[in-house]
């Protein structure tokens, strides 16, 4: 019995290890995309001020130009970049959390978040998902807690 428990330690071990690997790879490509909406943040922002710019020169430009439609798309995409900074530094820290085998909610909340990414993200999730609530996995995290 033993020699099972000690095998399915070890595996454990390495799902937990390879789930963290993957929650840093995921979080870094998520923080590049989120830096691609920024670059289009301020691109937007670049438009907006030479479109008002040349409302000064020419009046007729203001009735084109539609204000609340840019205030819109602005705040959108500033929603967008601020969920996808949290999101991408999210999992970082879920796969360091995992790596030290502490705060298994956070990373299980990460996992559940990560089902929405398709179609990379959602296996992340069912992974994460299917490691985390293993009866052998809460154990190694009650044992490190314990160790601490």
């Amino acid at each position: 019995m033993a020699d099972f428990n000690e095998k399915q330690k070890i595996i454990d071990n390495e799902h937990l290890k390879l789930l963290s690997i993957f929650n840093y790879i995921s979080g870094g490509l998520t923080l590049a995309f989120t830096l691609f909406i920024g670059a289009y943040l301020f691109l937007i922002f670049f438009i907006v001020s030479m479109a008002k710019n040349q409302q000064e020169f020419d009046p007729k430009l203001s009735e084109a130009f539609p204000e609340t439609f840019l205030a819109i798309l602005v705040t959108i995409f500033v929603i967008i970049f601020i969920l996808g900074l949290l999101f991408g530094i999210g999992q970082i820290v879920s796969g360091r959390l995992m790596k030290l085998r502490h705060m298994r909610w956070f990373s299980f909340t990460i996992g559940i978040l990560n089902l929405l990414n398709i179609p990379y993200g959602t296996i992340l999730g069912v992974f994460t998902i299917m490691v985390l609530e293993r009866d052998s996995v809460k154990k190694l995290y009650l044992e490190e807690m314990e160790n601490r």
